[in-house]
């Protein structure tokens, strides 16, 4: 009996043995994607077991997004909506920016508006200077009726006054076959611009086009905005960095982070300015005033769960101002789960910088490192 059993415990463990010999061991490989939409590039890293295709359905993602939503398309969505007079079909990409659009609009009362979009051109920082050839002017004069202007567009600024229609209306509009849903505007000079938002919402489309895939280790960059989910082999974490507003090229990150599986969306003002007469005039128009803003806030860094949230609030916080975003973050985190990191000028002109609490942890001042991407 015991010849037995010990004879069948040979043939067992022989057994277990060429089973695990057969089995191939699973090896990730990294792999590098880049191109370009949008009017910038995107660029994507991610670890999976055999060589996927992924980039022509990308492609063809973000070629349908620009046909929905971007405002250098004549024939988008978007821009047959500011040539009408009333009333434009759309699509579901459509309505889920515009859902996204109006949550963050109310959430900020107001600071997030994508109706700024004359505003922006009046100010001189759109594809469209309103004002280009008022070359008589001085200086002076221009800003007095930058802002006169300004003023008088305030009528056809507010995002809460575009109208939802059609089957957008049903509680569950996944049930309703082939649905047909339309928005309307008040006035015929209603104007949207999704350019503070759409990169965000195209990252969160490529991620779980991913996710589709089967791919579950991957960070997506598109125009600077960032979501990340898993980690590289060996649990080594996702870094990134945040730009320097200085722009110094020997430095180019004030900090960098592990993003986990979270997003990043950077927003300043450091960019896109001009100074008139001694003051700065930023390309960050306050949809609530109608004027340019007049703070220290010089950019921020959002982390969010979503991209389309991190650049959304991106752009809020830079309309709100130091003080007034700090405050939302931190009397909002249980709903919202927002963590920013803010760069601002001190009276004397230097920089300094605020984290929020539960970013603390995940920022590095060593900035040093390349970002993945590079």
């Amino acid at each position: 009996m015991l010849k037995i059993v010990s004879s069948f415990l040979v043939v067992l463990w022989t057994a277990l043995l060429l089973s695990s010999c057969n089995e191939k061991e699973e090896v990730y490989q990294a792999y590098k994607i880049h191109g370009e939409a949008q009017g910038t590039t995107y660029s994507i890293v991610y670890y999976d077991t055999t060589a996927q295709n992924v980039q022509p359905a990308i492609d063809s993602l973000l070629h349908a997004i620009d046909l929905s939503m971007s405002t250098y398309i004549p024939n988008s969505l978007i821009s047959e909506f500011n040539q009408a007079d009333s009333c434009v079909e759309i699509d579901e990409m459509f309505l889920d920016v515009f859902f996204n659009s109006a949550e963050i609009h109310e959430a900020t009362k107001g600071a997030f508006d994508p109706t700024v979009k004359h505003l922006v051109n009046i100010w001189g920082f759109g594809y469209q200077d309103t004002l280009k050839n008022k070359t008589a002017l001085s200086d002076s004069q221009l800003i007095e009726l930058r802002d006169s202007l300004a003023f008088e567009w305030l009528d056809y600024v507010g995002f809460d006054k575009i109208v939802l229609g059609g089957d957008a209306l049903y509680d569950d509009i996944a049930k309703v076959e082939d649905p047909l849903i339309y928005i309307c505007k008040p006035h015929p000079q209603f104007q949207l611009d999704f350019n503070a938002i759409a990169q965000g919402y195209s990252v969160d489309r490529i991620c779980y086009l991913l996710d589709g895939f089967g791919i579950k280790s991957y960070l997506v960059e598109l125009g600077g905005e960032l979501r990340a989910k898993g980690s590289k082999p060996y649990l080594v974490p996702w870094k990134v960095g945040i730009e320097n507003p200085t722009l110094d090229p020997e430095n180019p990150f004030v900090a960098t982070m592990d993003l986990g599986s979270k997003a990043l969306a950077t927003s300043g003002s450091y960019r896109k300015f001009y100074k008139k007469n001694g003051k700065r005039y930023s390309h960050t128009i306050d949809p609530r005033t109608g004027m340019p803003v007049k703070h220290s806030l010089l950019s921020v860094s959002v982390v969010a769960n979503t991209c389309v949230s991190a650049d959304a609030y991106a752009t809020a916080f830079m309309v709100m101002g130091l003080e007034e975003s700090v405050n939302f973050v931190e009397a909002n985190f249980e709903k919202y789960g927002l963590e920013a990191y803010f760069i601002y000028e001190n009276e004397q002109g230097q920089l300094e910088s605020y984290t929020t609490y539960g970013l603390k942890s995940l920022i590095d001042m060593d900035s040093t490192m390349v970002q993945e991407m590079k």
